[in-house]
């Protein structure tokens, strides 16, 4: 799988707080109970979107 396909189907909106992911240093991509990819993030965005659609 291309790079950047495989990338687009790991990120996504995640549920954390805004403390929580200041202590993460890496995410996962898990395909099958395998893991097919690492990422150390760079920064973290807040989704408008999925805070309308958890109604806040």
């Amino acid at each position: 799988m291309d790079e950047k396909v495989l990338y687009d189907a790991v990120r996504g909106v995640w549920r954390a707080s805004k403390e929580k992911v200041r202590s993460v240093e890496c995410v996962f991509g898990v395909y099958n109970s395998l893991i097919v990819a690492v990422y150390k993030p760079s920064e973290w965005f807040v989704c408008k979107e999925a805070l309308d659609w958890m109604g806040h």
